[in-house]
């Protein structure tokens, strides 16, 4: 018996409810990229792939929109986020999902660097007081420049304390831990801006590059919306989903939700107990029906949601969608995850390789694809040809 106030939803609601949080039931019209980006931002990662993300949330996409956005308008941003890993913003919300989603107490850092500490020599600092020397190096070295990630680390391990660095067998250099430094990075504020060449980005400071500085917000606030925000991409939820979806310690999380806990309520689906926030009950529990096709790139957002089993019940083929390197596509039809994809350029022609583990209809073939002509430019090529996997 559900408690007082407890909500009771199917799966099928929860699906839906997350597909519309996420621009996925129906497309936005043409330009409408900061929108795309809603709730929770677009991953790029692997680089060039939110291209395919934003193409199956928007009517018209083309990288050229997408382009003037981040240097003519400079209405998105691209940051080091969630995770440490690059996604696009809009402008406005880069505090939310940088600074918000920082670890926030010295125990809470020491969680997200525990594989480099041992080899660090922080002397009479905390890791929080060396955080910040390091991200201020940053802001130092970036005044009036934009440099790649290699120069950058370089110029800032060379004005950091030693005891801050560590012997990299891969570059055979002492620079500053890739944990500490894209922490460094996210707390300094800085974005990355379009490559000089194809596979180059360039790190710039965001209140130099945009002309200004964004406003300053009260931290733990922005971690609240923070919290708000994954809750509209991905409740109904629990603290633990929270904290591995951003990667904080389970600690950071609960004390975010805690906060909240007050704008919060209970739902229970698939004996899966998870809360959203009280202001989107109504659109949990009726949700608009998703239809039609999409293909999802790898690292979409919505296959980034930490309850696998929600999105694919049979375990047996996460291993499939969700690899240590090298993820598929994901096709979804009528809001269910039905097969995955690959893409394989031969030329100005792009091999789609397609394999269901659900039955589709002829109708579900020929969406996948029109979809699969929409992202023919975005990948390179001019022309495409579908092959199924039976």
């Amino acid at each position: 018996m559900a408690q007082k106030g407890t909500l009771e939803v199917s799966r099928e609601q929860v699906l839906a409810f997350r597909l519309d949080g996420q621009q996925l039931v129906r497309r936005l019209p043409a330009g409408k990229l900061t929108g795309a980006t809603h709730p929770v931002g677009i991953r790029n990662s692997p680089p060039g792939s939110a291209g395919l993300a934003f193409a199956a949330r928007i009517e018209d996409f083309t990288q050229e929109k997408l382009d003037a956005a981040l240097t003519g308008a400079k209405t998105l941003v691209e940051v080091w986020s969630i995770r440490s890993s690059p996604f696009f913003f809009p402008t406005a919300d880069t505090p939310v999902f940088t600074e918000g989603l920082l670890p926030f107490d010295e125990e809470g850092l020491r969680y997200c660097i525990k594989a480099v500490l041992p080899q660090l020599d922080l002397g009479d600092k905390t890791a929080q007081e060396a955080l910040a020397i390091i991200a201020a190096a940053v802001t130092e070295v970036l005044d009036g420049r934009q440099l790649t990630k290699g120069e950058l680390s370089t110029a800032v391990s060379q004005g950091v304390p030693k005891g801050f660095l560590y012997w990299c067998k891969g570059c055979q250099a002492y620079h500053v831990p890739e944990s500490f430094f894209r922490l460094a990075i996210q707390k300094a504020g800085i974005g990355m801006v379009p490559r000089r060449s194809a596979d180059t980005l360039l790190f710039t400071r965001l209140d130099q590059w945009l002309s200004e500085k964004l406003p300053h917000k009260d931290p733990a606030k922005l971690r609240q919306e923070a919290l708000r925000r994954y809750l509209r991409g991905y409740g109904p939820s629990n603290p633990a989903d929270f904290a591995a979806w951003a990667g904080l310690s389970p600690a950071n999380a609960r004390q975010v939700w805690q906060t909240l806990e007050a704008e919060l309520v209970e739902v229970n689906f698939e004996k899966t107990r998870g809360w959203v926030l009280e202001s989107d009950r109504k659109d949990l529990e009726s949700p608009p029906e998703p239809q039609g096709v999409r293909l999802l790139p790898p690292y979409d957002p919505y296959l980034l949601a930490t309850d696998r089993a929600t999105l694919i019940p049979d375990e047996k083929l996460h291993p499939v969608f969700w690899k240590a390197l090298g993820n598929p596509g994901a096709v979804l039809v009528n809001g269910e995850i039905v097969g995955n994809w690959r893409p394989q350029k031969k030329g100005k022609k792009l091999l789609l390789n397609v394999s269901f583990h659900e039955k589709v209809t002829g109708k579900d073939r020929a969406e996948l694809e029109t979809e699969a002509a929409l992202i023919t430019p975005l990948k390179g090529a001019s022309t495409v040809e579908v092959q199924y996997e039976e």
